[in-house]
């Protein structure tokens, strides 16, 4: 489909940008997953899916601590870049994620809040939904 549109000299989409980054990231062995203890889910959250390479963020708990789980492509931000950016944002990397609980009021706060919400997306579309 990409192609397509290349040859067409169509600019391409953003949501088929992103559907490519999931796809690609499935496909590879590239897919890891860190923890950050936050103070807050809200805008953290958006903060780290702005990143390019974040493909999902879950707000949840941790020994009864706010947490967020970020899943990431390392071919495209490495492990000590998100660590990185996680430190100037004030949040704490948390070693286990043995005892992760879902934060089921928060699953997709922002998409359940904007005229989105009714489209199939996939998860890295969900979690970008606030920067369209």
């Amino acid at each position: 489909m990409k192609e397509a549109l290349i040859i067409r000299n169509t600019s391409i989409p953003l949501y088929l940008d992103l559907l490519e980054q999931e796809l690609a990231a499935i496909n590879s062995n590239n897919i890891n997953e860190v923890n950050f203890k936050i103070y807050c889910f809200g805008m953290e959250k958006k903060k780290f899916g702005s990143l390019e390479g974040v493909l999902d963020v879950e707000a949840g708990f941790i020994d009864h601590s706010e947490v967020v789980k970020v899943k990431y492509n390392s071919a495209l931000i490495s492990d000590s870049e998100l660590k990185s950016y996680a430190e100037k944002q004030n949040f704490e990397p948390i070693n286990t994620s043995g005892n992760f609980r879902t934060a089921t009021r928060d699953v997709h706060y922002y998409l359940q809040h904007s005229d989105y919400k009714y489209l199939p997306l996939s998860e890295i579309q969900k979690i970008k939904i606030g920067f369209l």
